[in-house]
């Protein structure tokens, strides 16, 4: 296994390398910083509506600046760990759990649409809507969902002190003899098939692009990681002077392998579909507004 990795711990890629491995991390966990606004947002009564695309917009954005803070701390003071500090799926199912009770379930919005003329639901101005709640009160889009994620806010505070309580008290030394690796690997199955939906909704748009980058992920992953592409690399020859000052005394060329398959299967699966997006768009293979369109990715945002 250590014949396989490509730096050790302690080691420090060159610049370029950190770049390339920064933005392959970076797109790997994209889907995790936009799976989850657009998975909690129906159950926080955020409607399909100019109001709930703003404020999807901001629960986006929060999450990306939170997750650059968080990222930030942990690089720099933490255990220095090089991964995304990201949102996290473990209390999906405590948060759905909450907001499926009787008083933060959503109102529906057919409904309300249909009992418009008893004034359940009514336009107050041209972006937010009003809702009568379960409680039988009326509130308006920002009330809706401000009142389910100030309790999933407070929720989430206890939850923080109870998980602070378990390190403090080394009680996570006693659970790892009972939880085994097993169940974590069930439980990290079940945070990913949780983002099925969200997924193949967007990849269904069309499909051949969707299933191109399947097949070049695990063709570049699993298939040609095995293969080492032949490159050329600078070669600087150095002669210590006093021990202190290096002094370069050639620069060449030599050649050499580079294991591209292996190290950057995202960042080259996603790159190729992009490529053939831009070259369909290029030719008007497919008409204006369509999803695969590069020039449309403003409007896709």
């Amino acid at each position: 296994m250590t014949n396989q990795l490509k730096y050790g711990v302690k080691e420090t890629p060159p610049l370029g390398l950190c770049i390339l491995y920064g933005i392959q991390h970076f797109l790997t966990s994209f889907g995790g910083l936009i799976g989850l606004p657009l998975l909690l947002g129906p159950a926080m009564c955020i409607y399909d509506t100019p109001y709930g695309v703003v404020m999807k917009a901001r629960l986006i954005g929060t999450l990306f600046f939170q997750a650059g803070i968080c990222t930030l701390l942990q690089t720099m003071f933490g255990l220095r760990l090089p991964i995304i500090q990201g949102g996290t799926f473990s209390f999906l199912a405590a948060t759905f759990a909450t907001l499926g009770t009787n008083e933060l379930k959503c109102p529906s919005f057919e409904s309300n649409l249909q009992n418009s003329t008893a004034m359940d639901f009514y336009p107050v101005n041209t972006t937010t809507f009003t809702f009568l709640d379960n409680d039988d009160v009326i509130r308006n889009e920002e009330e809706l969902w401000f009142k389910r994620i100030h309790t999933l806010q407070a929720a989430i505070l206890v939850a923080g002190l109870v998980e602070v309580a378990v390190g403090a008290l080394g009680l996570v030394g006693l659970l790892k003899k009972v939880i085994g690796p097993l169940p974590i690997a069930v439980f990290i199955s079940l945070v990913g098939l949780a983002l099925v939906d969200v997924s193949a909704g967007e990849a269904g748009k069309y499909w051949p692009i969707g299933l191109l980058v399947i097949i070049l992920l695990a063709l570049f992953s699993e298939v040609l990681a095995r293969y080492d592409v032949p490159c050329l690399a600078c070669k600087v020859d150095t002669k210590k002077v006093n021990k202190v000052i290096s002094k370069p005394t050639g620069v060449g060329f030599k050649s050499t392998k580079f294991p591209l398959f292996k190290t950057f299967p995202v960042v080259l699966a996603v790159g190729v579909s992009w490529f053939i997006c831009f070259l369909i768009t290029a030719t008007d293979g497919l008409p204006k507004g369509h999803p695969v369109r590069t020039d449309n990715s403003r409007e896709n945002f």
